[in-house]
């Protein structure tokens, strides 16, 4: 704890000597307080050293300590109280004279009345700190030195870092290939031997301790191709200590039909729609991390009978480190799985693979190496930890001390020692940053960006690219996993086990079905409870800093979180929350607010004295209709998310005064109302990725105003217009649209552009060309597209994707070199193309990897010198007569012309015409397409075959596969 608080007084001190506050001390006149204050709380520092190594071990040293860390956070509340105040001031300035009456005559924000407050409040903690000083005698605490780490030790640590994160794509695994062929051969080929046991479902269990690998086992069977093909239906659930049958039969509707909202539905409701969407299909559920006692097994009796529908051959699979637990739910032995630990020789080289990258393994560090190995016990989250940590440790005394280390005598039941020996060797503010991933539930994804802003949120770090560099560390040394699902990542439990160790006298964490108990003195509140806000724990919990809530039905509930004033940050995801009251501007301390998910349709105007607001994320709000028109006072605000927020469509005027904001995701233009494109012109710190949608409401002479060549930090552009054509307006002014684009020039340094829905039959820009560091472009929808922009000579271009472009007949000119000689798309490796007109390619693409065709009728031949490029990997045609018969496996006349490529799938064309795939949706090479949708009601792909499936290519080439399916033609079912 003693290290948590140090980290806190710093904090505290660097606010207290900053500049800013001298301004604000003056103002108030209370200057020479706060230099009293930094004096008090400078001098009972110097103890904390000391503190630290006593506190575990003398409980009045850890109340010094815990009494030390409440006065440091109601100081840091006072002065958030007078910048605050002070930013108030300037605003009722800006808004009149009416609001300067009404702040006269209330008690919160009179001049006099706020004034005495507050020096009552210094007076008071000065008392207190005077108090604690007096204690360090009687508690035989010494002062001593301020040890901090040196600059260069920091630089050091850094760059570490950052070489960790060159390699967090160098997939490290050590494979349990026996295992998992049992399981997979079990599951696809045997389980219609075993007949259901008491009615129940068949269950196989794979059980063993924590941190032998059971959940990475049972992803690899879960997205195993046998298992795809075997199975209608795949559910993954995570289910850790409390087994609750709502929860997981929820989990179970909203993975089969994401479209049904289920939480208000009672058990027997759910169990019916459960056995609706399962009845007569094969089905594979995984529930991963199942703790179930004897007594709770009606738990899991009612579960199997909603399960207990599907068709022959459905299974659950369970992970679980409780062997009674598996011999209860999988009740025969040949359905049970003991996993077990590495064997010596598979530790050593999974740690020797982490810890020595380059594969040489000094003399020196070889036998002490082993010995570490061995204290890890076979267990591969052990040695991934110690392993990733070694990597960046050369000398012998190091790794002597690792050895050594009293760390090793930790009571495993409680903290795997490996991972508190890895979270030692962390900087201080990285172990900072670990420790909040508590707040997030056991089991659940999460996303870098939501990671990242709550760490800025609660001031850990002051830049997005600081966040980047300890997220990337914290994933190398294996704190946090990939999870299945791309972009998103998850924590082993047992990691989430160190976290919520280190933070237990910070953070409270409320599990659905446990009994609801938030210590005194908790900052941080953590909930999956629906019952937690009508607790008097709750209520009287006044100081707490973050509220994240999750799943949360109860929109009067909600309503309580506004006593808590003291709010940094607050995430309510998917929640019951139809409005905000206006009581939310009490929450002026507010930094952020994310509301992901909820039914919300309005924000309140109040929400413009939120002036410390930093964070509005409301993804996925799709009945949000209307931000407030005050949101151009919050100045500080330097994200906005909006992405899939349907019903929103225009922003408030004055969006130009956010001159703070740097992540912007969707700018929706206003047809009768709302800001305009020019409003951008002066927001150059926009940063990462940017949609513009609405695009017809603009005029093509006035976009220029928006000023996107002056965005050198925007990484990713969005241009999308209305689906027109859909709506039966075929015939529109195509020279409006081709306006627009001219005048949106972006910078160069743009890495991926994006056009949607466009009607114009050119691109007018000549800028594309320009964008010499694009590496991925995409077009989808542009119905009267006729000709793309030249491309080949774009140098790091590396994707591209047309999808849907019924009238495009070729591509550019300048493109349609059959010449290798030429040097064009010098970088391309994945090129997709569906619904198209076009009648021939460009002869060559030297780096080609994946090439994708679809519903190209027109398309005679695949390029010239495919049989040159030798490169690809992957081939997929479909729907494409002519191709079809010209590369038919052997007999076909240009068959030996792709004959040496790695994976070819041929799919002969179905009676579809081109019309049908204007709606078409595209499966990615990894057979999991997944889409989401922009603001205003438009598809974005969420997953890339870059990301989706190069990965499983390198497999396959690796392992010499070559595969060829020619699919016979299916008759068309209406």
């Amino acid at each position: 704890m003693a290290e948590v608080v140090a980290g806190i007084v710093n904090d505290v001190l660097g606010r207290l000597s900053a500049a800013a506050m001298e301004e604000i001390s003056l103002l108030w006149g209370f200057k020479d307080d706060i230099l009293a204050l930094e004096v008090d709380l400078s001098r009972l520092k110097a103890f904390l050293q000391d503190a630290e190594e006593k506190h575990s071990k003398v409980r009045s040293v850890a109340l010094w300590v815990g009494s030390l860390r409440h006065l440091s956070l109601k100081i840091e509340n006072l002065l958030d109280d007078v910048l605050t105040e002070a930013m108030l001031k300037k605003l009722r300035k800006e808004l009149g004279y009416k609001s300067k009456v009404k702040a006269f005559f209330s008690y919160d924000h009179n001049k006099v009345v706020f004034r005495t407050r507050i020096g009552h409040r210094i007076k008071t903690i000065r008392s207190k700190l005077a108090e604690i000083s007096a204690k360090t005698s009687e508690l035989n605490l010494n002062a001593g030195v301020d040890v901090m780490l040196s600059s260069v030790d920091v630089r050091a640590e850094s760059s570490e870092i950052r070489a960790a994160s060159s390699r967090l794509d160098t997939p490290i695994i050590i494979e349990r290939t026996e295992e998992m062929d049992k399981i997979v051969g079990t599951l696809c080929n045997d389980v219609d031997k075993f007949d259901k046991v008491d009615d129940e479902v068949p269950v196989y269990a794979i059980y063993g301790m924590g941190g032998l690998g059971k959940t990475t086992i049972a992803r690899l069977v879960y997205d195993h191709k046998k298992v795809n093909k075997r199975f209608e239906i795949k559910c993954w659930i995570h289910v850790s200590q409390t087994f609750n049958v709502e929860e997981i039969l929820h989990t179970v509707i909203e993975s089969v039909d994401p479209s049904k909202s289920c939480r208000s539905f009672h058990l027997d409701a759910m169990q019916n729609c459960v056995e609706n969407l399962l009845e007569g299909k094969r089905f594979l559920i995984v529930m991963d991390d199942v703790w179930i006692e004897r007594s709770e097994r009606k738990n899991w009796t009612t579960l199997s009978k909603s399960l207990s529908v599907g068709a022959q051959g459905s299974i659950v699979v369970i992970t679980t480190r409780s062997m009674e637990t598996s011999v209860m739910m999988a009740k025969v032995p040949e359905l049970q799985l003991q996993l077990g630990a590495f064997s010596e020789e598979k530790s050593w080289l999974l740690f020797k693979t982490l810890a020595f990258p380059q594969n040489i393994v000094p003399d020196e560090l070889e036998p002490i190496g082993k010995m570490i190995v061995e204290k890890c016990d076979g267990l591969p989250l052990a040695l991934e930890s110690l392993g990733s940590l070694m990597s960046s440790k050369s000398r012998l005394s190091t790794w002597e001390r690792v050895l050594h280390s009293n760390m090793w005598e930790l009571d495993t039941n409680e903290i795997l020692p490996a991972l508190m020996l890895s979270y030692d060797y962390l900087l201080p503010h990285v172990q900072r940053c670990f420790a909040y991933c508590c707040m997030f539930p056991k089991g659940s994804m999460f996303k870098k960006d939501s990671l990242i802003v709550f760490w800025m949120a609660n001031s850990l770090i002051d830049l997005y690219e600081d966040g980047e560099d300890v997220f990337n560390c914290l994933l190398w040394r294996f704190f946090i996993y990939k999870s299945r699902v791309v972009g998103e990542y998850i924590m082993h439990d047992l990691v989430h086990d160190l976290a919520h160790y280190l933070m237990r006298h910070d953070c409270a964490i409320i599990e659905n079905g446990k009994d609801i108990r938030i210590p005194d003195g908790v900052i941080h509140l953590s909930s999956i409870s629906p019952e937690f806000m009508l607790s008097l724990d709750f209520k009287q919990s006044k100081y707490l800093r973050s509220m994240l809530i999750f799943n949360n039905g109860s929109n009067g509930n909600i309503k309580r979180i506004f006593d808590h004033v003291y709010l940094r940050v607050l995430f309510c995801f998917s929640t019951d929350l139809k409005a905000f009251p206006d009581s939310v501007s009490k929450l002026k301390h507010l930094k952020c607010l994310n509301l992901s998910g909820s039914t919300i349709e309005v924000l309140p105007e109040s929400m413009m004295y939120l002036q410390n607001l930093l964070y509005l994320i409301l993804q996925f709000c799709h009945k949000l209709r209307k931000l407030p028109q005050g949101l151009s006072y919050m100045r500080k605000l330097q994200h906005l998310d909006i992405s899939n927020c349907f019903s929103l469509d225009h922003l408030p005027l004055g969006i130009k005064e956010l001159i703070f904001l740097r992540r912007l995701s969707h700018f929706p233009v206003g047809k009768d109302s709302g800001a305009q494109l020019e409003e951008l012109g002066d927001l150059n710190r926009l940063e990462g990725e940017l949609a513009l949608c609405k695009l017809e409401n603009c005029k093509g002479n006035q976009v220029k105003s928006a000023k996107l060549r002056l965005k050198r930090n925007l990484q990713v552009l969005t241009l999308v217009w209305s689906n027109r054509y859909m709506f039966g307006q075929e015939f529109v002014e195509h020279s409006n649209d081709e306006m627009v684009v001219e005048g949106l020039e972006p910078n160069p340094s743009l890495k991926e552009l994006t056009v949607r829905f466009y009607m114009g039959k050119i691109m007018r820009g000549s800028w594309v060309v320009k964008l010499t560091n694009l590496v991925k472009i995409k077009f989808d929808f542009c119905y009267y597209l006729e000709q793309i922009p030249p491309l080949g000579k774009l140098p790091n271009l590396k994707e591209i994707e047309l999808h849907v472009l019924q009238d495009l007949k070729g591509f550019h000119d300048d493109d349609n070199s059959m010449s290798r000689e030429d040097g064009m798309f010098p970088s391309l490796q994945v090129l997709y193309i569906d619904g198209t007109k076009l009648e021939s390619l460009p002869g060559y693409f030297p780096k080609l990897r994946v090439m994708e065709i679809k519903r190209c009728h027109c398309l005679g031949s695949l390029p010239a010198n495919i049989q040159s490029m030798r490169d690809l990997e992957f081939l997929h045609i479909e729907s494409c007569e002519n191709l079809a018969k010209r590369y038919e496996k052997d007999i076909g006349e240009d068959w030996h012309k792709i004959s040496h490529i790695g994976r070819i799938i041929v799919k002969p064309p179905r009676a579809s015409s081109l019309d049908d795939s204007q709606g078409g949706r595209r499966e990615t090479m990894a057979e999991k397409g997944s889409s989401s949708k922009a603001a205003g009601g438009e598809d974005d792909e969420g997953s890339s075959m870059m990301e989706g499936g190069l990965s499983s290519l390198a497999v396959q080439r690796n392992a010499n596969v070559k595969i060829c399916e020619i699919e016979e033609i299916e008759e068309n079912r209406h």
